[in-house]
């Protein structure tokens, strides 16, 4: 049990607060509950989540003031991410976030991370640890400290447009303070309101000189990047960024979006693997996502990296489902760049096609490119006859009949394939 001499805020506080418990362990559910009833909440009042969906679903139907979250669940900061849609959803209420996790080192970087967070739990952890780590802060939010409030003044200045106003304060807690990189992100923000970036950016620079890994500072730097048209400089920042920080999936668009801008096509993969952690991913993979992963794949064909380019190419086409046309570009980039070996991993997966021509054409070149001249250039000609074909299709087929004796059927479907695709067929 907590001191029964607390102060009264926080016993009535504790009372009338509603929480918000997201583990993935039953265990560690049932544990926390149990401190939280000790400590003077209300059975009712204590939500339980096993997911990160779980949790959102509470937040879609309950007010919630305090969150206590294992720091990731299956894969990413979800912890963040149920705590920024509190905000979100309700952001005139004062909330507590608490976060859960066994390494100090991921502890030590979400903190780094969200400023937001108000205290950590690190496991295994006693009634104690639970209570004091509690107890601290409720306390802060209940009664912030002077330091803290000088911040929180600058950032409600900001906030209603008084940019100039803002600076004093920021500048104060720089010097007033122990959160200097936090002060120099609000200042640098206060300076890109006054359009004055030159000295926004040596703001964020000092802010890192204090701490590093400061998020707030690197993503403020990035942005400002950004917004001065220094992509590469920008895509550097926030590469280092996602390598370090749990990812923001609203933020991964943007930064696939710049790495094919800036031709960083070799990050691609991880920027996919990235979303496949998400715990509130999409069952149907973004086709902004497959695209990207082909362009990567691409380019690793044309920077002679073959077997790189084949485990990409098989790593998109196992998460395709209703999006099968990029089957089709696998295999006429496979085939024209004389992968013809790896056509046989594709030759079922070309079952997946719904469009009946598309799967026909695709079907013959996987199946014939290795099969007796004769009868491939029989099954091709009767696709042709249907008018279905495809450049790797007429490609295929008038290698075929190169290799037989039918040369004026050789030369008709040349003349038809020069007119079809002027560019890649020669009558030459």
């Amino acid at each position: 049990m907590l001191d029964t001499k607390m102060p009264k805020e926080i016993t009535k506080f504790l009372s009338e607060s509603t929480f918000l418990v997201v583990s993935l362990s039953p265990t560690t559910r049932a544990s926390i509950i149990r401190l939280l009833i000790d400590s003077g909440a209300k059975l009712p009042n204590i939500l339980s989540a096993g997911s990160y969906k779980e949790g959102i679903g509470h937040l879609t139907t309950q007010k919630v003031n305090v969150v206590i979250s294992d720091f990731k669940l299956n894969g990413s900061n979800s912890a963040s991410l149920i705590f920024s849609k509190i905000l979100e959803l309700d952001n005139q209420s004062r909330h507590i976030f608490i976060v859960v996790n066994s390494s100090q080192d991921q502890a030590s970087i979400a903190q780094s991370a969200e400023e937001e967070i108000d205290g950590f739990l690190l496991s295994p952890f006693s009634a104690h640890d639970f209570n004091s780590v509690l107890l601290n802060s409720i306390t802060k939010k209940l009664t912030p400290q002077p330091g803290d409030s000088i911040i929180v003044k600058g950032l409600e200045l900001l906030n209603q447009g008084k940019a100039e106003e803002s600076l004093e304060f920021f500048r104060r807690g720089m010097e007033e303070t122990n959160k200097k990189a936090l002060s120099c992100y609000y200042y640098a923000k206060a300076k890109i309101q006054l359009k004055q970036e030159t000295e926004a950016m040596e703001k964020l620079l000092e802010g890192l000189s204090y701490d590093k890994l400061n998020y707030k500072c690197l993503i403020g730097l990035y942005e400002l990047c950004l917004v001065q048209n220094k992509k590469e400089k920008a895509y550097d920042i926030v590469k280092k960024i996602s390598k370090i920080f749990p990812a923001n999936p609203k933020r991964l668009p943007e930064i696939i979006q710049l790495a094919l801008d800036t031709k960083n096509y070799v990050d691609i993969e991880f920027y996919f693997d990235i979303y496949l952690n998400f715990d509130d991913r999409e069952a149907q993979i973004p086709d902004f996502l497959l695209s990207s992963l082909f362009q990567s794949g691409v380019y690793f064909i044309q920077n002679s990296q073959p077997d790189k380019a084949i485990s990409v190419f098989r790593k998109l086409s196992s998460f395709l489902r209703d999006n099968t046309s990029y089957l089709s570009l696998i295999i006429e980039v496979i085939y024209f760049n004389n992968l013809r070996d790896e056509l046989s991993y594709y030759s079922k997966k070309v079952l997946e096609i719904k469009n009946d021509t598309e799967r026909e054409v695709v079907d013959f070149v996987c199946t014939f490119h290795d099969k007796d001249p004769y009868v491939s250039s029989q099954a091709g000609l009767k696709l042709l006859n249907q008018k279905k074909f495809s450049k790797a299709m007429l490609h295929l087929l008038i290698t075929k009949l190169g290799e037989t004796t039918k040369s004026n059927l050789h030369e008709e479907v040349m003349d038809v394939a020069s007119k079809l695709f002027p560019n890649d067929f020669s009558l030459k």
